[in-house]
């Protein structure tokens, strides 16, 4: 080989060392299970790296120990270790998307549309067009 050449081949062999020296590892995973389709659409942090995951599910689903049977929104907060803290759900009459998620010292807040009706606590809310925003 030329200089030139075996100068980036030595080169070429320390990405792969680069690269591994610089993954992050996975610390914990979780799954939220059931018959049909469920999406998370957010994710926030609070200053502990307690995490809030927001989204829909649809159909009877298990989020750790509570299984649902409607269909709705869900905000789960895991700790930093990955287990599972608290699950609220909002029972809804149709597919919804969170477009937002965020976490201040106030609490936690949450922007998504919905279809007909959503529930949110003892709250009903009802559209009188196609789609809500709350």
């Amino acid at each position: 080989m030329k200089p030139n050449s075996q100068i980036l081949f030595l080169l070429l062999l320390q990405f792969p060392i680069y690269f591994t020296a610089f993954a992050q590892c996975t610390g914990w995973a979780k799954t939220a299970s059931g018959e049909k389709e469920n999406r998370a659409w957010g994710i926030t942090l609070d200053e502990q790296k307690n995490s809030y995951v927001a989204g829909f599910y649809n159909g009877p689903t298990t989020f750790g120990n509570l299984t649902v049977n409607d269909s709705g929104l869900f905000v789960i907060k895991n700790d930093s270790l990955g287990n599972q803290l608290w699950v609220k759900t909002f029972p809804s009459s149709f597919y919804e998307i969170f477009s937002f998620i965020n976490y201040t010292a106030e609490g936690v807040y949450l922007a998504t549309t919905f279809d007909s009706s959503a529930t949110f606590g003892s709250t009903i809310l009802t559209t009188s067009g196609n789609y809500g925003i709350a």
